[in-house]
């Protein structure tokens, strides 16, 4: 059976949507949109007085809970990937929000055994068929097959898979499937 990971943080939830476009711009009083969010790099657009502090939101207690699925796609194509094959969910997360990470998890994909999360800065060292993620060194630096999740941040990473979405994923993975079969 393949094996899958799935980053967390805005593969899995919205985690942008709520961090930068609600609590920062709240905070900072600014206007960012999604499609303002042109880089990984999130210091090159909050403002000069955010700076690297816009990071501290990740760290407010239970700020992980607050997040929700990106779409119901989300929630529906990951289980039914997690029908089919061995997924494993992967986050870069400092062991201060592990707890909110997997409390999360258990809430919104009941269906998914939180003891196949995994939290590791080193993505690329999982031993995993494919990684499906939305961060651009991941898929860039992944030595199997890397499904790049589209996000304004990353569309200057080129020659890699791309979908814009769980139902594409979905549809992606059945197809995989249907080629696997033929095969036998």
């Amino acid at each position: 059976m393949l094996k899958i990971g799935v980053g967390l943080d805005s593969t899995l939830n919205n985690l942008y949507k709520v961090w930068l476009l609600d609590r920062y711009n709240k905070m900072y009083g600014d206007n960012l949109s999604e499609e303002d969010l042109v880089s990984y790099n999130v210091l090159q657009y909050v403002k000069p007085e955010a700076g690297d502090k816009v990071y501290d939101i990740l760290m407010d207690p239970g700020f992980f809970r607050t997040l929700d699925y990106r779409d119901q796609w989300t929630y529906d194509g990951f289980k039914w990937l997690c029908k089919f094959y061995d997924v494993y969910i992967i986050s870069s997360a400092r062991s201060d929000t592990v707890s909110d990470k997997v409390a999360w998890i258990k809430e919104k994909f009941p269906f998914f055994d939180a003891n196949k999360f995994i939290s590791t800065f080193h993505k690329e060292l999982l031993n995993v068929n494919y990684i499906i993620d939305d961060a651009p060194h991941v898929v860039e630096n992944f030595p199997g097959h890397a499904i790049l999740l589209d996000m304004p941040y990353n569309r200057n990473v080129k020659n890699v898979i791309r979908l814009h979405d769980w139902k594409q994923i979905k549809d992606f993975f059945e197809l995989l499937n249907s080629v696997r079969k033929n095969r036998k």
